[in-house]
């Protein structure tokens, strides 16, 4: 389906283009495991820097929870997921009712493919803290990976309602939903009915509504690429990929993947779920 007319054409270049608004927050960490992104950094001065106040002693309690927690962040970021995985352990047993901890660690759990042990995280998380958005989002993710797409979907929702104008999560839970059954029509719609979709990500919307074709999208897309950063190269070609995977068309999917992929943005969801995929598809 290509645009009516100019003004749609307009609309879906301001779509990609509007760099001010580009990053929404794309919150959920990414839980592909570990083996798969296959990278692992040296440990630095940071961690030596918060181990020297561990080891001092003179932080005690939530305060001492609170740097075992930044440590294992700083862990995970360096793709030491074990050591990430103690010092959670570290900050919830200093403090029980460490939410992020939880959110932390069954994230790391995720990397480490320990799935029971994060999805029990998560649950204490959820009975801490039911409103806490990220646990839904990053289990809404972790759901997805491992094929539940009943219940990545329904993570999707309740986080939807907590927050409505989340663009990335209407994307994330129409995927869901067509894993779970393609022949049933999404919420995406429903949800993106009171959006701005000029604004990025609203031109993937636009796509999986019907109303911007591939063909025109990709155009309008690569006629903006050198002004995009490559957090947005990633996601445009990530959710490309989905589009084509969900139509069919695995070689085109494949090939968005891999665009995905080479843009290294690695600090992307997008990116870890692209290099995902495309080690399935080559297989």
């Amino acid at each position: 389906m290509r645009p009516k007319n100019l003004i749609q054409n307009i609309q879906l270049l301001l779509a990609l283009s509007m760099q001010a608004l580009l990053v929404c927050f794309n919150s959920a960490l990414a839980v592909v495991p570990q083996k798969v992104i296959n990278e692992v950094y040296p440990l630095d001065q940071t961690i030596a820097s918060f181990s020297k106040v561990i080891n001092a002693g003179r932080v005690q309690g939530t305060a001492l929870a609170e740097i075992y927690r930044e440590r294992g962040i700083h862990y995970a970021d360096l793709g030491h997921y074990d050591e990430a995985v103690a010092d959670f352990s570290n900050a919830v047993e200093l403090n029980p009712n460490y939410v992020t901890a939880y959110i932390n660690r069954a994230n790391a759990f995720a990397k480490l493919e320990q799935y029971k042990a994060a999805y029990q995280d998560f649950a204490t998380a959820q009975k801490l803290s039911p409103t806490n958005k990220s646990i839904y989002a990053i289990r809404g993710s972790l759901n997805f990976l491992m094929g539940r797409f009943q219940d990545a979907a329904a993570d999707y929702r309740y986080y939807l309602s907590l927050k409505p104008d989340d663009m990335y999560r209407m994307l994330w839970l129409h995927l869901s939903q067509k894993y779970q059954d393609a022949s049933k029509p999404s919420d995406l719609a429903k949800y993106a009915q009171q959006i701005n979709l000029d604004v990025w990500p609203g031109a993937l919307i636009k796509l999986y509504l019907g109303q911007v074709g591939p063909d025109d999208f990709l155009k309008a897309f690569k006629q903006q690429m050198n002004t995009m950063s490559t957090e947005v190269l990633c996601e445009g070609f990530y959710y490309l990929g989905q589009y084509f995977l969900l139509t069919g068309n695995k070689k085109l999917a494949a090939d968005s993947f891999k665009q995905a992929v080479n843009t290294n943005a690695k600090q992307n969801i997008e990116y870890e779920f692209a290099l995902a995929y495309l080690i399935r598809l080559q297989q």
